[in-house]
């Protein structure tokens, strides 16, 4: 048996950052970290801890999404001498604070935007982990306090009265635990681990700390991705990883896509969590490269007690869980704690040095699950688990003795969900048990009397109170429950619930609905789904949506996880789905010769201008690019439609590779090889040439940002010149910088990710050309009735707002404007950015679902308001722009140019309506407006009645609805101008996030910062009192 570590779980790390500095060690989403830096950013926070009093043992809040910043969180309260204590903001808010009641950690660390995600923290308690001002605590460590029988961690498992149990484990245990994972799997430098485990789970413990103690990457799923098995096949294809670890329930779900791409790198997969069937091993190691394991252990022995390695043939009844691991005895005794003979039944007691200390502040319960070793001097953990030793010393799992079961790889005690409901007025009795659908997908069901229980109710209060995992999939009403004969609910007779009960209505009959509700049925394993039926409310959950969208994916149906949950209803989610590659639409009618639409003289074709490139199609130019165009050659100098987009691509790449795939995207998409000439044509042309060789630059880093891209933009493009785009490729050691520059009249932010994801991601979709759009945009309807009705009474353009800022003494300013900073190279325009915080944005959501529309139309009505109150008018214009990707255009979203309009939005406010009767209607005019909005704004101004000359709005907004971009790339920076004096920029994902750019000097910057700040006031009213009146807003507003 190898000794005891007398390390930390923080030395481990710190040793491994001194003997590889430069190595990396965390890649993320948000950010890399080499192994000399992660140290030094936890030092430093440690030193702040130690300020705020923080020492051996004392228990330490953190409150954060999966990035750099928990990685540094956790290990700087290590340091520091504390025990860290997950408070994951996805939990609901009740959970979240009876954790917080019970830990009652006198520092909680947070990112700042998630200051608000847990409520009745006293503001002197807050510490903020991305502070910006860190420098000036020391790099170097304190002086250690923290001692191997020290605290390091303090997780929450579900209890059986109701109350989660805090669960108290020493270095000494964990050390143990990643200690004997690298003996046994012997990571390497080469190696790269998958951290996906929410880090209130023990798993997250090793995810996080073994790779660090290894010398290997630690490599960070997005915040959500751990739910997202396409997503984690990519992230596993783009990052290399070897090795990562799946609950077998996820597993199943990883593996359930047929088109799982092949996964070369991985060495191995280690499943726990939960039983791993046969079936399932199966299958992993018939697919998967590598070795699969299977561990097994509670949160009170830190993490797993337990390994097998699975190898074919599986010809046995189950998957062992294995031998103990290092310093770590397993024991099956009977009722009389007397060992049982090899092959007997017996419950499962866990001895060593793993042992948690207990549960936090639970003397009686630690005293009940921890007992004296009958035979030695030490302790055991009762784990409740009945299991039998094998003949070759190995256990095998039996079950559950008592009323704690997994679901999806979560320890959930029944108990706790009955106490729950109990809690409820309405209820009687309540009992909850498993069932297991034809899948093996495991499902909570709850029993509860009388029958008239609201389950609705019961339903939302759970989700309130518990995480998702704990919410029952059905409810059964009875009335009474069955008991034993000594008076105790009789689980065994519990009725099956209805898997099949005559559905309200019958099924759809055709089209999109009948499709999706024939999905459902095969998912929740039901007879048939009515176009009512709530896809939760039939036994789905989170697991099994994934499943019904991928289904819904390969039937063709473009639908999202976010969408399902959005629109539970076959009814109400139809309308949302697109029918990937419509067959009935004939590409054909929209495709046509080269220069059909635009001819060109033979001796253009022959002799083009810019380059000894012959011509292969012309194009006209739209109203929106004749009116950038106007607008470029007015102001030569000034570059107003030069956009500039900087990404970071965080893993290492072939940057040769990469700029080979740049220029199959350029010869693949005519939009890259097009040229504008205006001089001595009648009218304005695109001139698509054969081949330009694409402009792309490699750079080795480090470069100063700001200055290429000042340079960039001062040398500017030339569009009667090809190529109207550059990519300057800038390498590091573990990352590659993208930097775009491009003319906006040519390309479009749609069409940037979709060239993206086809350079990076190689998801090369047919090219569906740009002359298809203009074909469809010729033949479009062109009257402008419709505008003439909309713009009807509307005089003159909406005023500018210029709201007084307060001066920093002024009593007002405790709401301060929203700072506005320079873009570079465009000393006229500023921005100012603000992201909402996770707690807002799910409000929001949650008022926008309960109103019928979009968050979209919510954030237009707000800002609608905004400028309304401040021009005292309650009529107002706004310009929105649309993607101009009609539905019935085959291959529109696959389309690379500029499809892009501009179009009005008339918002009338009645001080007395609802704000969601105002944001439906501005929905209702978009869906209206759907119809029409091909058309040019010169032509919608004229059908107004604004005079000649005078601009019909001065702000607009831009919603960046674009396709997702690759998972390993993510946006950096952004140069941009529109030419209004107010754009407001909607980010809605992943996080929700606003940009105001302010050009010329109509608004000064504070003054943006102002409005800015006024729209996020806005949005908080309304997500606070749905009820609220418009008036009611805008006097919250002003009364501020």
């Amino acid at each position: 048996m190898p000794r005891a570590d007398d390390r930390c779980l923080h030395d481990l790390v710190t040793e491994q950052a001194a003997r590889t500095p430069d190595a990396v060690a965390v890649l993320a989403d948000d950010g890399v970290l080499r192994y000399a830096e992660l140290v030094a950013r936890a030092n430093r926070l440690a030193h702040r801890l130690r300020a705020r009093g923080v020492d051996v043992d004392t228990p330490v809040g953190v409150v954060a999404e999966r990035g750099v910043d928990l990685v540094v969180a956790l290990l700087g309260v290590l340091v520091a001498g504390g025990a860290y204590v997950p408070l994951d903001p996805d939990l609901p808010a009740e959970r979240l604070s009876y954790q917080l009641d019970d830990a009652d950690p006198p520092v909680v660390l947070a990112q700042r935007h998630l200051l608000d995600r847990v409520p009745g923290v006293p503001p002197a308690r807050w510490c903020v982990v991305d502070d910006e001002s860190p420098q000036r605590w020391p790099a170097t460590p304190p002086p250690p306090r923290a001692s191997p029988d020290s605290l390091a961690y303090l997780i929450y498992t579900s209890g059986s009265t109701g109350r989660p149990k805090g669960v108290c484990v020493p270095h000494r245990g964990i050390v143990n635990r990643i200690r004997w994972m690298q003996d046994t799997y012997r990571l390497r430098a080469d190696d790269v681990v998958l951290q996906k485990t929410p880090y209130g789970f023990d798993v997250s413990v090793w995810e996080f700390f073994w790779p660090l103690a290894a010398g290997a990457r630690l490599v960070l799923a997005r915040p959500g991705g751990h739910r997202d098995p396409a997503y984690l096949a990519a992230t596993i294809v783009e990052r290399a990883v070897t090795t990562l670890h799946f609950v077998p329930t996820m597993l199943a779900q990883f593996l359930a896509d047929p088109d799982l791409p092949a996964l070369p790198t991985v060495r191995r997969v280690i499943c726990s969590g939960e039983v791993l069937p046969v079936a399932l091993a199966r299958e992993a190691t018939r697919r998967l490269p590598g070795d699969l394991h299977n561990l097994y252990g509670p949160t009170e022995a830190s993490v797993d007690v337990s390994a097998h390695r699975v190898r074919p043939p599986l010809d046995g009844a189950s998957v062992p869980i294995g031998a103990p691991i290092a310093n770590v005895s397993l024991h099956v005794l009977d009722d009389d704690l007397t060992p049982t003979p090899t092959g007997a039944v017996g419950e499962l007691y866990i001895g060593g040095i793993g042992l948690a200390r207990g549960y936090h502040r639970r003397p009686a319960l630690t005293a009940e699950a921890f007992v004296p070793d009958p035979g030695g001097s030490g302790r055991l953990y009762r784990t409740g688990d009945l299991a039998r030793r094998l003949p070759n010393g190995e256990f095998d799992f039996v079950g559950r003795r008592d009323g704690q079961v997994k679901i999806r790889g979560n320890r959930v005690e029944l108990g706790e969900i009955e106490q729950t409901l109990l809690e409820h007025e309405g209820v009687r009795e309540a009992a909850v048990s498993v069932r297991r659908l034809a899948s093996g997908h495991p499902q909570l069901v709850a029993y509860v009397t009388p029958p008239g229980s609201p389950v609705a109710e019961l339903r939302a209060r759970l989700a309130r109170r518990l995480p998702d995992y704990m919410v029952p999939a059905l409810f059964v009403h009875l009335d009474h429950l069955p008991v034993t004969p000594s008076g105790k609910t009789d689980r065994g007779a519990l009725p099956a619930p209805p898997d099949d009960g005559p559905a309200p209505v019958d099924p759809p009959a055709d089209g999109v609905p009948a499709r999706l509700a024939a999905l459902w049925a095969q998912v929740l394993e039901r007879g048939r789904v009515g176009p009512d039926d709530d896809f939760f409310a039939l036994g789905g959950d989170s697991v099994l949506a994934m499943r019904a969208v991928a289904l819904a994916r390969r039937a063709g149906l473009e639908v999202t996880t976010r969408h399902l949950f959005a629109y539970p209803t076959v009814a109400a989610l139809a309308p949302h789905v697109t029918v990937a590659g419509p067959a009935a639409l004939d590409p054909a009618r929209w495709d046509g010769p080269p220069f059909a639409l635009c001819p060109v003289a033979p001796a253009l074709v022959a002799a083009p201008p810019g380059g000894p490139a012959r011509l292969v199609d012309a194009y006209p130019l739209t109203p929106m690019q004749e009116g950038m165009l106007f607008h470029t050659l007015l102001s030569p100098g000034e570059a107003d439609y030069l956009q500039q987009h900087v990404y970071r691509l965080a893993r290492p790449v072939d940057v040769a590779a990469l700029a080979d795939a740049w220029r199959e995207a350029v010869r693949r998409h005519p939009a890259l090889r097009t040229t504008v000439r205006w001089d001595d044509v009648a009218e304005p042309v695109q001139l698509v040439h054969e081949g330009h060789p694409p402009d792309v630059r490699l750079l080795d880093g480090p470069v100063d940002m700001h200055r290429l891209l000042a340079d960039e933009r001062h040398a500017g493009l030339d569009l009667a010149a090809a190529p109207p785009v550059r990519l300057t490729l800038i390498r590091a050691a573990d990352s590659v910088d993208l930097v775009l520059t491009f003319h906006h009249l040519l390309l479009d932010g749609w069409s940037l990710a979709v060239l993206l994801a086809e350079v990076l991601d190689g998801r090369r979709e047919p090219v569906a050309p740009l002359r298809r759009h203009l074909r469809w945009l010729a033949a479009a309807e062109r009257s402008t009735g419709y505008w003439k009705r909309l713009l009807a009474g509307f005089p003159e353009p909406t005023p500018l707002p210029r709201p007084p800022v307060p001066a920093p003494d002024d009593p007002a300013a405790s709401d301060p404007p929203v700072d506005a900073t320079p873009q570079v190279g465009l000393p006229g325009t500023r921005v100012a950015r603000l992201t909402l915080t996770g707690r807002l944005r799910a409000a929001l959501a949650a008022r926008a679902a309960t109103a019928g529309v979009t968050p979209y139309a919510v954030t237009l009505g707000a800002w609608a308001l905004v400028l309304a109150g401040h021009a005292g008018r309650d009529d107002v214009v706004v310009g929105v722009t649309v993607a101009g990707r009609p539905d019935d255009l085959p291959g529109a979203d696959a389309i690379v140019g500029l499809l892009i309009n501009t179009v009005p939005l008339r918002v009338r406010f009645d001080p007395d309506a609802t704000f969601a009767e105002t944001v439906r209607a501005v929905q209702a005019q978009q869906v209206a407006t759907r119809e029409y909005e091909h058309q040019s704004l010169t032509d919608i101004t004229r059908a107004g009645e604004v005079p000649p000359g005078t601009p019909l709005f001065h702000s607009i907004v831009v919603f960046q609805n674009h396709p997702p971009l690759p998972a390993a790339l993510s946006p950096v920076d952004v140069v941009e101008s529109t030419g209004y004096p107010l754009t407001l920029v909607v980010e809605p994902a992943p996080e929700l996030v606003l940009r105001l750019l302010i050009e010329g000097d109509a608004v000064s910057p504070a003054q943006g910062g102002r409005l800015l700040a006024d729209l996020r006031r806005v949005l908080e009213v309304v997500a606070a009192d749905p009820d609220a009146t418009t008036g009611q807003v805008w006097a919250a507003l002003s009364d501020r």
